[in-house]
């Protein structure tokens, strides 16, 4: 699988040209296949087209090798895989295990060669990739077209604008779709029978039920494809098993439907031309207008006139109205969709920012509750400091009062007169009496001698 860089008498080996536009002039050819690809093995086959057809203009040998960077591959190919490459690159080198049938719708001329005869036909069954290599630092893939590929690439005889770019995100049938879009652009893509749809799309065994599969696969791929290109791809089922894809460009038919809500039903019959305007057409079309309203006939109305061969315009409609050609209930069911998932985010980051805005708020509330408690705190330390100073000062200030001696009670005058000598005539119990400080002052009067 590994491939020295260097070329070394090994076959040529084209450097891949980065074109500035992706646009890939997609063989009919080779858009009209069975659909065994994966989503991102179709995108990836395209890429290598792509590089192909702008490193190598002229008639290539059946050995020629093309190169390209394995980042540039997956980035072109819309790979989402993250940093998983050996997932992505073990898809690529399947491709040369695919085989498959060419202008499965014959839109593509047959190329007839000297050794193929009068009928010989050069769309057989072939490889999509002959040949895989990896260089040996596994940052390039190097790779081989079979010859029937290898001639589409050189001068495609008729091919469809395929951008790239526009693929991105596309499911295995909306691919398929889409491409087929493209390379009927100006006309309608042919009717085509159940039994092909599933073989272009890759829906042979699946899907027991062709109404399941129609409306479980083709629908939404119809749908998804058309979007890509501005365009409303409706399906209808025909009689025989058949499948008829009506393209028609976006008119804005949503947008012009706003304006004309206020539409009778009188003006909505102007709109048809006079000579398909019979009684059962007018008597269909006032049915849609009171089950459906008028803004959805006039999208009908309004798809018909844009479409190219009508034959009988009044059936045309009738069918239309039936079906919903213009796509108009799915186009206003995705836009309404839209619509509620914007209003949703926008309630969404309502709520959030009033709840920020309320967290907000409940913190500043919080924040001046403490400011406010902290100068509570802060003015009732300096009172007590204050109150703590001026007691301070005020003993500072006041004289020392001296500390008088206790007055003795009555009661320890007689405890004092019990201690003295028991003998109440001893002189020393005299001279006691007269000289204790609380006793009577000396008189001369004898009357006045306590005995």
């Amino acid at each position: 699988m590994a491939e020295n860089s260097s070329s070394g008498g090994g076959p040529a080996e084209v450097a891949a040209v980065a074109a500035d536009s992706l646009i890939l002039r997609k063989s009919s050819g080779l858009i009209a296949i069975d659909g065994a690809m994966s989503a991102i093995q179709h995108r990836a086959f395209n890429v290598l087209l792509h590089v192909a057809a702008s490193s190598y203009r002229n008639n290539s040998p059946t050995g020629q090798l093309f190169r390209v960077p394995m980042k540039y591959l997956r980035e072109k190919s819309g790979y989402t895989g993250g940093g998983n490459k050996d997932r992505f690159l073990k898809e690529i080198i399947e491709l040369a295990d695919i085989v498959v049938s060419g202008n499965l719708l014959n839109k593509a001329p047959e190329k007839r060669g000297k050794k193929e005869g009068k009928n010989g036909n050069s769309w057989r069954k072939f490889a999509l990739v002959s040949e895989f290599r990896l260089s040996d630092n596994r940052r390039e893939l190097l790779w081989a077209f079979p010859p029937t590929i290898m001639d589409e690439i050189v001068r495609p005889a008729v091919f469809g604008k395929i951008d790239l770019t526009a693929m991105f995100g596309l499911k295995p049938a909306a691919l398929v779709i889409y491409e087929l879009a493209r390379d009927y652009v100006n006309v309608q893509i042919p009717k085509l029978d159940m039994a092909m749809l599933r073989r272009l799309t890759g829906y042979v065994n699946k899907y027991e039920h062709d109404s399941d599969f129609i409306k479980e696969v083709i629908e939404p791929a119809a749908f998804e494809a058309g979007s890509r290109m501005g365009m409303l791809i409706a399906t209808e089922r025909l009689h025989g098993n058949m499948v008829r894809f009506l393209m028609t460009p976006k008119k804005g038919y949503l947008e012009m439907a706003e304006k004309v809500k206020e539409l009778s039903y009188d003006d909505l019959i102007d709109m048809i031309p006079a000579e398909a305007c019979n009684d059962v057409l007018k008597t269909t079309v006032w049915r849609h207008v009171t089950e459906s309203g008028a803004d959805y006939v006039f999208a009908q109305i309004e798809y018909i006139r844009n479409q190219t061969g009508i034959r009988c315009f009044a059936a045309s409609l009738t069918s239309a109205l039936k079906g919903d050609y213009a796509g108009f209930v799915k186009t206003k069911a995705s836009k309404e969709k839209i619509a509620k998932e914007a209003a949703r985010r926008e309630r969404r980051q309502r709520r959030s920012a009033s709840s920020a805005e309320a967290q907000a708020a409940k913190a500043e509330l919080r924040a001046e509750r403490a400011q406010k408690k902290a100068e509570i705190a802060q003015k009732a330390a300096e009172m007590a400091r204050e109150k703590a100073n001026s007691a301070a000062q005020k003993v500072q200030a006041s004289p020392a009062i001296p500390v008088m001696p206790t007055e003795p009670t009555a009661t320890h005058e007689l405890n004092q007169v019990e201690e003295v000598d028991d003998d109440p005539f001893s002189l020393d119990r005299i001279d006691n009496l007269y000289s204790h400080p609380h006793s009577v002052e000396y008189s001369d009067n004898l009357d006045d001698v306590p005995f």
